[in-house]
């Protein structure tokens, strides 16, 4: 079922009217998360630029993912305040979609940046082959252009960007059964998800398959030890 909001110009898609207190809670809840995660994380990027000694490629992936948390929480977070005080979407169609193309660039980049560190941290414990901050600073674009084609795909007809059925904010056409948008979720859900899920399960079962080797090596060099 489709309802229009009270802007007039969008569509809710498969939107069920929530009482007007659970969005103020929601509301009150994402003002702690803005306040608590825009203060961390600018605690942390400025504790990275500060301190040379955390210059290395992973801290700066890491970084990598305190930014985009950063934006996720100072720009998305304020936005989404706005609509569940307003109890709706009240921020129109073009925030709409500005609003999902920022939302879902920062989802995919975040896993995909996590993706990479799962699978650096693979490279220096399993193969003992630590990457060069210029590498880093590579994947870190590559992640964020791969999540920015996506993440514009809507915007250029393949598929569309709607507001959810909570009312206050705006994402992907996940209910839409159109070829376009069941092609569009498909794909992010491959592409996006399964794909580096699988890279992050594969780098930490073979780092921690290497760490309880290590560690059993260590007691038995240990009791050896003992026994001279």
């Amino acid at each position: 079922m489709n309802e229009t909001n009270s802007s007039g110009s969008l569509n809710v898609v498969g939107h069920e009217r929530l009482p007007d207190t659970a969005h103020y809670v929601f509301g009150v809840s994402f003002v702690i998360f803005n306040v608590t995660a825009t203060s961390g994380n600018i605690m942390v990027l400025s504790v990275f630029f500060r301190s040379d000694k955390l210059r290395s490629a992973n801290c700066f992936l890491v970084a990598s993912v305190c930014f985009g948390d950063l934006l996720m929480s100072s720009v998305g977070l304020t936005m989404l305040i706005i609509s569940s005080f307003a109890t709706h979407w009240i921020l129109g169609e073009t925030a709409c979609t500005a609003y999902g193309t920022l939302m879902t660039f920062l989802g995919l980049s975040q896993i995909t940046l996590l993706a990479a560190i799962a699978y650096t941290r693979y490279l220096l414990v399993v193969h003992n082959n630590c990457i060069k901050p210029l590498i880093a600073k590579i994947i870190a674009m590559s992640s964020y252009v791969y999540a920015l084609g996506f993440s514009l795909a809507p915007v250029f007809g393949w598929s569309s960007f709607v507001v959810e059925p909570i009312g206050t904010s705006c994402g992907p056409n996940w209910v839409g059964i159109d070829l376009k948008d069941v092609s569009y979720n498909m794909t992010l859900l491959i592409l996006c998800f399964l794909m580096p899920l699988s890279i992050i399960l594969f780098s930490y079962s073979k780092v921690y398959i290497k760490e309880e080797f290590y560690e059993e090596v260590g007691i038995e060099t240990t009791v050896q030890k003992n026994h001279l």
